[in-house]
């Protein structure tokens, strides 16, 4: 096989395999971002994205990104799931937070995610009274009620240790959810 570049047509590779014919595929027209992988359309265009994990895949071990915060939330903060699977915030609540779940900044979790689609995201703070929890819950900054374990929404903090709060949002339409949700205090 080779692999010919023609400079009159820029961005083009032409192969030619051992048997007779050629096919071309036309490269991206700009670089990537970090960790994407070259991707085809099947007609020789090709594109960066993300790599993608097909049906029936076997995943021995999963490493999910946490970001370590030495903040307490703000009264509402913002969860950005493209960049990280799990928060933990090192510093005492010091007030009640409403937890916004989004894609990342400019970015919605609605245009993240598609239908039929879910995604598990875990929310670690440090508590040192009763007084304070996560009294609120949005998407893209319109409340949705989580379906909390046991039929029963937090009304405080566990006391002290860490508050660990888990939510699966499942998208069931465009800009609809199920959120089951769960609290667990460690100490």
């Amino acid at each position: 096989m080779a692999i010919n570049f023609d400079n009159s047509n820029a961005g083009v590779i032409t192969l030619k395999p051992a048997s007779s014919g050629n096919f071309s595929l036309v490269l991206p027209s700009a670089d990537g971002t970090a960790n994407q992988v070259i991707k085809t359309d099947g007609a020789g265009a090709l594109s960066f994205g993300s790599a993608t994990i097909g049906t029936n895949a076997v995943v021995t071990a999963l490493l999910e990104t946490v970001t370590v915060s030495g903040t307490a939330p703000t009264a509402t903060f913002n969860y950005d799931v493209n960049t990280q699977s799990v928060l933990l915030n090192t510093a005492n609540a010091v007030n009640n937070w409403t937890l916004n779940v989004r894609g990342a900044s400019g970015v919605t979790l609605n245009t993240t995610m598609a239908i039929g689609n879910s995604i598990t995201i875990a929310h670690a703070q440090t508590v040192n009274s009763i007084t304070f929890y996560n009294s609120a819950f949005t998407i893209d900054s319109v409340s949705v009620t989580p379906k909390w374990t046991n039929a029963t929404a937090p009304t405080n903090s566990a006391g002290t240790g860490i508050d660990m709060y888990v939510y699966t949002i499942m998208k069931t339409a465009s800009a609809t959810y199920t959120v089951f949700a769960s609290r667990t205090n460690y100490t």
